[in-house]
């Protein structure tokens, strides 16, 4: 049986920041002695810088990840007490990395650092498991979800709007991901068997019963009617991603 799985986002905190800019009203200049209009760039400048001002004290213009996360409106926000990594698992991706890796300099596969200052709370599933996004010192998209582990690959763009990974727990296969803006789901194969799985606050995730290990040909689907392939077909590989990324 096989079932689709549904979640709850958390709610975005930047819309409250910026509440107070929407209630600017245009505001009409008088002439000065010459007869000449005042320029308004001086106005306009203090309230762009306000609002700066603001973002940069929620902590907007420093956070870490933002460029990594391009495409996911569900992580553009300053990192709120909800977006915090449980002490236990911080302490563990900054050890070990989040799973993207590289040769170090005797040769052996070293995992590129893992910022748990970066976390964001995308998603939570009905299981209870919490799914974050992070950033590592490679500028990998990163991700880790509760009770299952984390895995990198690249920042996702109109060339790649789609990632994931799957397992398999004693034939229980389960298979989730990322998606970017605009995808409305993403497709691929369970051992020939065709999937689609609908993409909700930039987040997928599919689970059946299955022997499978590995989904191959993993496609994006946009609003408007376009796809864009993002895993190869006919391998194993979940999704591109930098050597060493999730599996």
């Amino acid at each position: 049986m096989s079932r689709l799985i549904e979640f709850n986002p958390e709610d975005e905190v930047v819309r409250e920041l910026l509440a107070p800019f929407s209630r600017v009203q245009p505001v009409r200049l008088r002439a000065d002695s010459t007869g000449r209009r005042r320029s308004p760039r001086v106005r306009s400048a203090l309230v762009i810088a306000a609002a700066v001002a603001v973002l940069a004290g929620a902590g907007v213009a420093t956070a870490a990840g933002f460029g990594v996360f391009n495409g996911l409106s569900a992580t553009q926000h300053p990192q709120a007490p909800t977006d915090v990594l449980p002490s236990q698992t911080a302490g563990q991706v900054q050890q070990e990395g989040c799973g993207a890796f590289h040769e170090s300099t005797n040769g052996t596969a070293a995992p590129y650092a893992c910022d748990p200052g970066s976390s964001r709370l995308v998603s939570t599933l009905p299981s209870g498991d919490k799914l974050y996004v992070l950033a590592d010192s490679n500028n990998d998209l990163c991700v880790y979800l509760q009770n299952h582990g984390s895995w990198c690959g690249n920042s996702l763009s109109k060339a790649q709007p789609a990632m994931g990974v799957s397992e398999n727990d004693s034939g229980d296969f389960f298979a989730y991901g990322v998606a970017m803006d605009g995808v409305v789901s993403v497709s691929f194969a369970i051992e020939g068997q065709d999937v689609t799985v609908p993409v909700r606050h930039n987040v997928w995730a599919y689970e059946t019963q299955s022997a499978a290990w590995h989904f191959s040909c993993l496609t994006a689907r946009f609003a408007d009617g376009s796809t864009a392939a993002v895993g190869p077909c006919g391998g194993s590989n979940s999704f591109p991603g930098p050597p060493g990324a999730g599996g």
